[in-house]
């Protein structure tokens, strides 16, 4: 099918499915509207806190460089304000907060909260982020006091190792302290002191580095405990409290809406999905109730004869018992199926490539010639795309397309072997497709040696079998059908399209074909009897 036809095939689709399609939608958006009705109140507020990271983190830096990124600072609080020690003090659980960068010392952290009413969304709000100031508040005493004890400790240790190095000069110290000294003692004193402690400046200046550092931090971290306990608000303060808590449930209108769109796209699809599956063939059941007027000759199991490339090995068609007797009965309803003439020509197609017509005429022909000893003559007219020749082990050579612009006399020896012998499997003759330079294969069937050749053919042996190409993609069955006496379609069960078929058996109709069908595929009978 063309594009045209296909958007025209799922306009048809959709349309015959509409109410299916309705009916899905239609559901989804009810269940969604009462789903959504009948949602419990979810009432949402904030309170926000600005967080000053300047006033503390840039109270201890020496450089610039050395403040904390206020980003880092603010998810950390964020973090330390969804703690459940925060959370515990104030009685929440349910809740989470973010961070807003402000400037460069100054950020926001907003505490959101949903609860069932907008009283209570409010107090959660409002006591969450109390909670956070008082704990943060005592987080920055606690840890400052910490900072001071520690400083202190470790500037008591470093004064420890400054007055063990300067032990040797103790000494001289006391000397010194002498209210009796000589003028020349004094000087000779001063002169070792200074001597003894250039010796020991390596030793010393260090220590005395970390001590003048240590002290000064130690200034700096006691004014600010200073300050943290007379302004609570140094590092962070309310902003704003927890108001107007708005309901954040949505939309029941909205979301039956949009369940409801999506709803119909949902049966749109399974409508489709439908089509797909029921636009195959599946069973011989469903392939009568399509045809009811038309015979099927037999369903033919799965095998794997002819499903390679090459000759068909006559070895494997008769091990596989089922296949083989499958095509004796397809064989005997053949005889039958001429109405009241006998069915002495049959052009062989299906709906579409790879159903399996050229393994259906190979193993028919086979059968007929070896199990019937019926004279047979195997016609390869599939002049796109041939194989019958090489399924029944046929050497290439001249054929059909040399056969139609001879001039009637000479078709015998396009033959293979030209003379019928009457002997086990070698009353089967093969006429392969042969070749005619620059001459299109559907010209060639047009012509009207065609009727003639198979007329000629007929009187030769008891059944012409022509392995014809798919008729869907060209019409190569349709003209030879015209100078046969049945056409047998294969089916492919699970493969072949229910629209390629139907097309198929109304072209064929058109023409006044003898349509028979046989259906290739179906399930292998586990209680064989053989």
């Amino acid at each position: 099918m063309n594009d045209q036809t296909t958007v025209q095939h799922y306009v048809r689709v959709l349309v015959r499915f509409l109410p299916l399609i309705l009916a899905v939608g239609v559901l989804c958006g009810s269940l969604s509207y009462f789903w959504a009705s009948n949602r419990p109140a979810d009432f949402a507020t904030s309170a926000n806190v600005i967080v000053r990271t300047g006033a503390t983190a840039n109270f201890f830096a020496r450089t610039p460089g050395e403040s904390s990124s206020l980003f880092r600072v603010l998810s950390a609080e964020a973090q330390y304000a969804e703690s459940s020690e925060v959370r515990d003090a104030a009685g929440t659980s349910s809740a989470r907060s973010s961070s807003v960068v402000g400037d460069d010392s100054t950020g926001v952290l907003r505490f959101r909260v949903s609860a069932a009413t907008p009283a209570e969304a409010t107090s959660i709000a409002n006591r969450w982020a109390a909670a956070y100031l008082e704990l943060r508040h005592q987080r920055d005493l606690d840890g400052t006091r910490t900072t001071i004890a520690t400083s202190q400790v470790t500037l008591e240790d470093l004064r420890v190792v400054e007055a063990e190095i300067l032990e040797p000069i103790a000494p001289i110290d006391r000397a010194l302290e002498s209210t009796t000294l000589e003028s020349d003692d004094l000087s000779r004193l001063t002169t070792q002191r200074l001597n003894l402690l250039q010796s020991l400046s390596d030793e010393l200046l260090p220590v005395r580095s970390q001590i003048q550092t240590l002290s000064s931090d130690l200034g700096r971290q006691e004014l600010l405990l200073t300050f943290l306990e007379s302004n609570p608000e140094l590092g962070a303060r309310s902003l704003s409290t927890a108001t107007n808590a708005v309901d954040t449930r949505p939309s029941a209108l909205l979301i039956g809406s949009s369940a409801g769109l999506i709803g119909l796209l949902l049966g749109a699809a399974l409508a489709l999905l439908i089509d797909v599956a029921r636009g195959r063939i599946a069973n011989e059941e469903q392939l009568r109730r399509l045809f009811p007027d038309l015979q099927i000759l037999e369903t033919l199991p799965r095998t794997s004869v002819g499903s390679g490339s090459g000759a068909i090995d006559i070895a494997e068609l008769h091990h596989d018992r089922p296949y083989l007797d499958a095509v004796h009965r397809l064989i005997t309803a053949l005889r039958f199926a001429g109405m009241n003439n006998r069915v002495s020509s049959v052009v062989v197609t299906s709906a579409e490539q790879s159903a399996g017509k050229t393994t259906v005429a190979s193993t028919i022909a086979l059968t007929l010639a070896g199990d019937y000893l019926a004279s047979t003559i195997a016609v390869d007219a599939d002049m796109r795309r041939p194989r019958l020749a090489e399924a029944l082990a046929t050497p290439p050579g001249k054929g059909l397309a040399d056969a139609l612009v001879d001039d009637g006399e000479t078709w015998r020896s396009r033959l293979h072997p030209p003379a019928l012998v009457f002997e086990g499997s070698e009353n089967l003759r093969v006429m392969p497709v042969g070749h005619v330079a620059g001459v299109v294969a559907s010209n060639l069937l047009r012509m009207d040696t065609v009727g003639p050749l198979i007329e000629s053919l007929e009187d030769e042996c008891e059944l012409v079998i022509v392995d014809a190409p798919p008729l869907v993609p060209v019409s190569d069955a349709l003209l030879i059908s015209a100078h046969t006496t049945a056409t047998i379609v294969v089916v492919r069960l699970r493969q072949t399209r229910t629209t390629e078929l139907v097309q198929t058996i109304e072209r064929l109709a058109a023409v006044g074909s003898n349509v028979l069908l046989v259906a290739v595929g179906g399930k292998r009978k586990t209680d064989y009897y053989g």
